[in-house]
């Protein structure tokens, strides 16, 4: 006897059969029958409530032995509420009993032998709570030997949960693994045929394996369920014939990976084909009923109207040059009663799909009419678009594409779920992005991948505008310190947008990109690192990266060459600019009391010196270790705002007081910086600093022959 779990049915069902045949096994359900096969019973066949309980709680619902399946289940109320169904074609009924445990609670056995070979299910339903409902996908062997797979909670099990889940998810649904379809069939009373034998499912065999295919069927109405799973790496199709009608069904395509994944390739990838879809994929805060949504080079146009009141949408302006029509998909909700469909009339929803064939300007537009002639539009929808990218991408009226770059490599940016925020005014008010009162009063775009489409088109519609990425919300490590403004970028090709109509455009940001640099976590980015960093990639084994991120500079997730080349140029013009205004700054440490992890630190002083430039940033951590540019802590404490012949100033973070800000030193003058640490013995570490000018440019021509010998 075996005791089945979802995991080891699962995985004998995938074993058995290497390829599915190529028609779906389609077949008819009957109730469980109410004689049985007079034969001896197996001694663990339930006599009883509580030895039905205690059967279901071992093995579950399903328990096997041979070509014996029995099942067991709770049920609660009267028997009408339930239903039990499996095929005549592939069991036969061997006991059937419904134990009352006394207290409204029945426990209901089901012995059934196989009789037949091949695939086929078992379903158990609750009429009033579908969520209780199970389903098992069975295969039969030539010996009668019996697997099976439960089928999830989510699966329709009944003609009601089919309609639900064909107005929720369309015709095809995948979630963990599984392909679900849900096909709606119809046959008129006037038909000859059975409806069975009007339709017809087909599918890939080789990459798809068919785990059932059952019929839920009122009156004239029918949904056919069928479920799938992976069978082998490679595209994969299923089809819907209706033979009553001379058309070529629509192919529902997919990609199974090598772990047997299932990805839908087809337009209902993403563009609604039922009710709810349609529902969900209106955009936030748009309120008419009619929209457009793009992917790529197809553009949908999402459509509703009223049924039944003569008004229809229709093609004003289409180039089939540019612009071919693909496909009308309906996804009006589907409803149905007991004396067959919902009436006519009421909202309808449709999707009529266009793709691009060549780049270049097309109009396409399509017009809510009225009833009559010469009458003018109710609504329209589309307009002026450009084609780009060899038709890869459409750009709707409105939209700009934003591209992100990285200034050194050249390459979109890696974004690694990272968001930027490009910010824009509009009109007279343009003020310095700087200005904190301007930056409240802009409107801004969240950008989360490297290449998008914004509603940003409009802006370049105005006779004054400014365009901006706010550094100060930006990812660490990145900056952009231009604004486009008018027509110019203030800063060269820092931002550069090209203009295909007055409100569609394509805008390009190269964002430089900092490392730290620090790759041997000395607590400064010199020469040394990239020592480190070479070595490293001639494949030295006595050279271990401290922390392998910081020289990451074309942030990839991975050091190569590039990284080295990009460190080298960092460093060299870093140097520079110390040689033409940096500054020494020194920095004179005083501690005693006990450390932040209870250490006695005795007391002393030490003294530790940094070349700086203007924008240095300089953090602390809780051992009283100062690191340049290098977020070793949350704790800024000093930036270098600003150098001048005989001044500079900087801000001054204490976390202690709350005090600090900026402050202007004259060179040479002493400053005190508390430490962001607090202990409740008392000050533990004390700083003082001061700046001075660099006696000669010794050190920084050192630093380049050491840099260029590397």
């Amino acid at each position: 006897m075996k005791a089945l779990s979802f995991a080891s049915c699962a995985a004998a069902a995938f074993a058995l059969l290497a390829a599915a045949p190529a028609l779906c096994p389609q077949v008819q359900f009957c109730a469980a029958a109410e004689t049985e096969t007079e034969t001896a019973l197996p001694d663990w066949i339930p006599g009883d409530f509580e030895s039905g309980a205690e059967l279901l709680k071992q093995n579950g619902e399903l328990t096997i032995e041979g070509d014996l399946l029995c099942f067991t289940e709770k049920e609660y109320s009267g028997d009408s509420r339930y239903d039990f169904h499996y095929s005549t074609e592939y069991f036969e009924p061997v006991f059937s009993e419904r134990y009352d445990a006394g207290t409204g609670v029945f426990m209901r056995v089901e012995l059934l032998r196989a009789i037949t070979p091949g695939s086929t299910e078992i379903h158990h339903t609750d009429s009033l709570n579908d969520t209780n409902s199970t389903m098992f996908a069975l295969e039969i062997d030539r010996d009668l030997n019996i697997t099976a797979t439960k089928l999830p909670k989510w699966c329709p099990k009944t003609f009601d949960s089919a309609l639900s889940f064909y107005n929720s998810y369309g015709k095809t649904h995948i979630r963990n693994g599984l392909l679900c379809t849900v096909f709606h069939e119809t046959d008129p009373q006037e038909a000859s045929y059975r409806i069975e034998d009007r339709y017809a499912l087909r599918y890939t065999g080789e990459q798809l394996k068919c785990l059932c295919s059952v019929r839920f069927q009122s009156e004239d109405n029918c949904f056919l369920v069928s479920m799938f799973t992976g069978a082998a790496p490679g595209d994969a199709a299923v089809t819907h014939c209706d033979t009553a009608v001379n058309e070529v069904p629509y192919e529902y395509t997919f990609r199974i990976d090598d772990a047997l994944n299932i990805k839908e390739t087809d337009l209902c990838a993403w563009v609604p084909d039922c009710w709810e879809e349609f529902f969900f994929a209106r955009p936030e805060d748009y309120e008419a009923d009619s929209f457009i949504l793009t992917h790529g080079g197809d553009v949908a146009f999402l459509l509703e109207y009223g049924g039944g009141t003569g008004y229809a949408w229709a093609e004003t302006e289409h180039d089939p040059a540019f612009m071919e029509y693909v496909e009308r998909i309906d996804c009006t909700r589907l409803q149905i009663y007991a004396d067959g469909m919902a009436p006519t009339g009421g909202k309808i929803q449709e999707v009529r799909v266009y793709r691009a064939k060549k780049d270049g300007q097309t109009e396409l537009r399509l017009d809510l009419m009225p009833p009559g002639t010469g009458a003018e539009a109710a609504e329209s929808l589309g307009g002026v678009m450009q084609i780009t990218d060899d038709a890869g991408m459409v750009l709707l009226p409105g939209e700009a594409r934003v591209t992100l770059m990285n200034a050194d490599t050249g390459c979109p940016v890696i974004m690694q779920n990272k968001s930027f925020y490009i910010h824009y005014l509009i009109g007279e008010e343009n003020l310095d992005p700087s200005d904190g009162e301007q930056y409240n009063s802009s409107k801004w775009q969240e950008i989360k991948s490297a290449v998008s489409k914004q509603p940003l088109g409009s802006v370049f519609a105005n006779d004054d505008y400014k365009l901006w990425l706010n550094n100060g919300s930006m990812p660490q490590g990145y900056s952009c310190n231009a604004v486009y403004s008018n027509g110019a970028c203030d800063s060269g090709d820092v931002i550069t947008v090209e203009r295909y109509t007055d409100d569609i455009a394509d805008i390009t940001v190269k964002l430089q990109f900092a490392a730290e640099g620090d790759m041997n976590n000395d607590g400064v980015f010199s020469v040394a690192d990239v020592v480190m960093l070479q070595r490293w990639l001639m494949g030295s084994l006595e050279t271990v990266p401290a922390n392998w991120k910081a020289a990451d500079f074309v942030n990839d997730d991975q050091l190569d060459a590039r990284d080295l080349t990009v460190m080298k140029r960092s460093l060299l013009g870093r140097d520079a600019a110390i040689a033409e205004n940096g500054l020494l700054l020194k920095v004179h440490t005083s501690y005693g009391g006990y450390g932040v992890m209870g250490q006695d630190l005795g007391s002393g002083e030490s003294d530790t010196e940094f070349y700086v430039i203007e924008g240095d940033t300089f953090c602390e951590t809780w051992g009283g270790n100062w690191f340049q540019n290098v977020r070793k802590s949350n704790k800024q404490l000093l930036k270098i705002e600003k150098i001048e012949a005989d001044t500079v100033t900087v801000s001054v973070i204490s976390a202690r007081d709350g005090a600090g800000g900026e402050k202007t030193l004259t060179i040479g003058e002493s400053c005190a910086v508390p430490s962001c640490y607090v202990l409740f013995d008392g000050i533990n570490y004390d700083y003082e600093i001061c700046f001075e000018r660099i006696s000669s440019g010794a050190e920084t021509e050192s630093q380049h022959k050491n840099l260029a010998d590397t």
